[in-house]
């Protein structure tokens, strides 16, 4: 926010010393007002264990779900509007069918080929007998304001419909729904906003049980794939969830060059704490999900004349690194879930194409990676910071959601020399330990590896080194 000043008025009234040290205070105050933590608030959100924090993007046809369940129960699909409203005159779905042919071809023989109608009902009910809990965002893009025959009333039915359907009142199966996905830029936001609003009310007035996300969201300065949070203020009543898409991007086009999580330079965090200081202010009773986070990584190279010559990805050991970091630093925010985006790719060099944690269907570095952090910490919340040194060291405790003696250190060097300089940075650590140690184990990156870590205990502390790999160490606490 910007003041005007009348200079003559002022002169009058002061010296012009005085004059420049009021205004550089009224500066001061304004941007504080503006960009200061609201009063603490005590959140209303229990923290959640990490398998149920954890959550992967897939694309219907597209998925194996079966390769997935050693990491993920949360599960988010892309579902496009448009297969079941694809001409101008439809203005019912006729569900669980699209209205649509759908054609994949499977290139990793590991999923099968796709021709013909969808059965959503199938796919979604199939998903939730494996475990799943299933997030659908309702994409609109694809089908633009002026090709709907009524724009309101059609997305008001549209949301009754499917929630009717996939929800409580119907086969139970989807437990959550976007409207939008990322509307802008291509929608213009008051178009957006109509569909929003009538097609949250249809969701509501089927289903009251099923939870409705906003569109990708962010306050402050919103990236130009996010609506600003603060349109959604008046309408508490017809959402559940803000959604936040964040990546960890130095650069962007061309080379959408990406950074490591805790980079203080870039704005990745800054997001996502900017997001929660809005919710605390304007909708303290409103959870936050970061349904898109990621990292490209690719073994082959753009060609050199092509529209991608200049992208920059990371190698399969950065990617898994960053994934699990990145996990580790939302957990210990004020969100309630994380998906990751996406979980496979055909190892194409461009922007998006090769985010997958498999390759062909094939797990890569990162799938070994956080399967290991489901299997360690898949029972465990976020308790608190035990030391965290920007560039220097993090360390966080995560305790057993049954058992509050039972305690695991994650720890890790937040740094990003394995991906600048292709070698780690080590930092030796002492601390006071929360109990007795029982083990302490490293990042894996590979199936059935061995994951031993060495540690030494000091009178009262632990003494171990830390990588840009996170390591984990396990504590009972004892005398209490």
């Amino acid at each position: 926010m910007l003041v005007g000043y009348n200079h003559k008025q002022q002169k009058n009234a002061m010296k012009a010393g005085y004059s420049a040290f009021f205004i550089v205070l009224l500066f001061v105050l304004l941007i504080n007002s503006y960009e200061s933590e609201a009063p603490p608030l005590m959140s209303v959100h229990e923290k959640p264990a990490i398998a149920d924090f954890m959550g992967i993007n897939v694309h219907s046809v597209e998925v194996n779900m079966e390769l997935l369940t050693p990491i993920f129960h949360q599960v988010r699909d892309y579902h496009t509007v448009v297969w079941s409203l694809p001409e101008y005159e439809d203005s019912r779905a006729d569900f669980p069918y699209s209205r649509m042919e759908i054609g994949w071809h499977d290139r990793s023989g590991r999923v099968g080929h796709h021709e013909g109608l969808v059965n959503w009902g199938k796919i979604y009910d199939s998903w939730y007998d494996l475990g799943f809990e299933v997030n659908v965002s309702l994409m609109v893009v694809q089908k633009p304001a002026d090709q709907w025959n009524n724009l309101e009333e059609d997305a008001y039915q549209y949301g009754y419909d499917f929630a009717k359907y996939f929800g409580t009142p119907g086969l139970n199966i989807v437990r959550s729904v976007e409207i939008g996905n990322e509307p802008v830029p291509y929608w213009d936001l008051n178009d957006y906003m109509k569909v929003f609003r009538s097609m949250a009310r249809g969701v509501r007035d089927a289903d009251p049980e099923m939870k409705i996300l906003t569109a990708a969201a962010q306050a402050s300065r919103p990236d130009e794939f996010s609506v600003p949070v603060s349109v959604y203020r008046p309408y508490s009543e017809l959402y559940d969830v803000i959604k936040v898409h964040v990546y960890s991007l130095k650069q962007g086009w061309p080379s959408f060059e990406r950074s490591y999580p805790e980079d203080p330079s870039i704005d990745y965090l800054n997001i996502v704490k900017n997001t929660i200081k809005w919710r605390n202010r304007h909708a303290p009773e409103k959870e936050i999900w970061i349904t898109e986070f990621g990292y490209d990584s690719s073994t082959k190279k753009p060609e050199h004349d092509s529209e991608w010559a200049q992208w920059v990805d990371v190698s399969d050991e950065v990617q898994a690194q960053w994934l699990l970091r990145s996990y580790l630093e939302f957990s210990r925010l004020d969100v309630q879930r994380a998906y990751v985006y996406w979980f496979n790719d055909h190892d194409e060099p461009s922007f998006h194409a090769a985010s997958g944690i498999m390759r062909l269907n094939q797990p890569k570095k990162s799938f070994w990676t956080l399967k290991q952090m489901r299997n360690v910490l898949g029972d465990y919340r976020f308790n608190r910071e035990v030391k965290r040194v920007t560039r220097d060291v993090h360390v966080y405790e995560y305790v057993n959601k049954n058992d509050s003696n039972d305690i695991i250190w994650a720890a890790w060097s937040p740094t990003g020399y394995t991906n600048s300089d292709g070698e780690t940075r080590f930092k030796e650590i002492n601390l006071p330990m929360p109990g007795n140690p029982d083990w302490a184990q490293r990042m894996t990156m590979h199936e059935n590896e061995e994951t031993s870590a060495d540690f030494s205990i000091n009178g009262a502390n632990i003494e171990f080194t830390v990588s840009e790999s996170p390591m984990y160490i396990r504590f009972t606490r004892t005398g209490l």
